[in-house]
């Protein structure tokens, strides 16, 4: 039997993980709608939107609390007692944690805001068979 500590803490991680994942999925929806539905005069509302988004997703996926329960997972002396899924759960947080802790929340927002502004000028480029638009931009990303 394992102790309750440990799955209480386990399912607290998982409980915030559950909450990353679908603002993941609310920045998809918006990515999605970008790409098939919205009027063209709307990218730069929407590129505000995904950066906010993004600083809100990065914000909760560098929670110390986060941190706090790897810690208490990995070294608590039954966690061989977890499962394999589990155990594959904790790694795989444990490794977006550890990536997300090391990114600026400045640069996590401008990336997003970034990617919207540079969509909207391969639309237009692919448009006017103007090439020219998208490079600029892509320079920007790039730097």
């Amino acid at each position: 039997m394992r102790d309750p500590l440990l799955t209480e803490n386990y399912n607290k991680l998982i409980e915030k993980y559950k909450q990353i994942v679908i603002l993941n999925s609310i920045d998809a929806i918006i990515r999605w709608d970008m790409e098939t539905k919205m009027p063209p005069g709307a990218f730069g509302l929407r590129s505000q939107q995904l950066a906010l988004l993004s600083k809100i997703e990065h914000s909760m996926s560098i929670d110390p609390e986060i941190g706090v329960l790897l810690e208490r997972l990995e070294k608590h002396p039954d966690c061989q007692n977890l499962t394999e899924v589990e155990k594959r759960n904790i790694s795989l947080i444990r490794k977006f944690y550890d990536e997300q802790t090391r990114l600026p929340e400045k640069l996590v927002s401008e990336i997003a805001r970034q990617q919207a502004i540079a969509y909207e000028s391969w639309k237009k480029a692919k448009l006017t068979k103007d090439f020219a638009i998208l490079s600029r931009i892509l320079k920007r990303c790039l730097s």
